[in-house]
């Protein structure tokens, strides 16, 4: 078996959709570019140049970008998102946030106290820059706190990757990640 992941849409004001990844075992045969041990899903498409999208989450979940050619099989923190040199990850907790590359954590805090769940990413490949934002809705004014900026010199496409902790269990469906394409 593997994890999987299925999408799901829920369009809402001035976004064109939301898409939601939903992990099951699922039988399927050993592929060497799917995590075997990590829950952990990478985005088809590698990103240069300037890009920007917002994430929902709920539960403990890690957000980041990685090269393509991070490590998949094995129990090691070299196959997390942000506990290698390929790849730079915010975990994100109802409690608190950390920043991960590496595997070196950094305790992020947010300038305020929140009960958002939503991130805006923010990458600048050529500058070589990921930032992550707390996005927060008030009165349906948006308003966003900087939370972390990881700086590197970028070699090769990002792709975008998203985990759940290694301590939650599959059938546990407190923890999800929500893509919002904005406009």
């Amino acid at each position: 078996w593997a994890n999987s992941h299925s999408w799901s849409s829920e369009p809402r004001p001035g976004q064109k959709q939301l898409q939601s990844a939903i992990f099951t075992m699922e039988p399927y045969a050993d592929h060497p570019e799917r995590f075997d041990t990590w829950k952990q899903v990478l985005c088809t498409d590698g990103l240069t140049g300037r890009c920007y999208w917002e994430v929902r989450w709920k539960g403990t979940v890690r957000i980041g970008l990685t090269y393509r050619g991070i490590r998949r099989q094995g129990e090691s923190d070299e196959c997390c998102i942000g506990g290698n040199d390929q790849s730079w990850a915010l975990s994100c907790s109802p409690q608190s946030f950390t920043a991960w590359h590496n595997n070196t954590p950094t305790a992020v805090k947010p300038l305020e106290k929140t009960n958002s769940n939503m991130l805006g990413v923010y990458l600048d490949w050529s500058a070589g820059t990921v930032s992550f934002y707390l996005l927060l809705r008030r009165a349906s004014i948006p308003k966003n706190t900087h939370l972390h900026t990881f700086q590197a010199t970028f070699t090769e496409p990002l792709y975008a990757a998203f985990g759940f902790e290694q301590t939650q269990v599959l059938e546990d469906e407190s923890s999800l990640v929500s893509l919002i394409q904005v406009e």
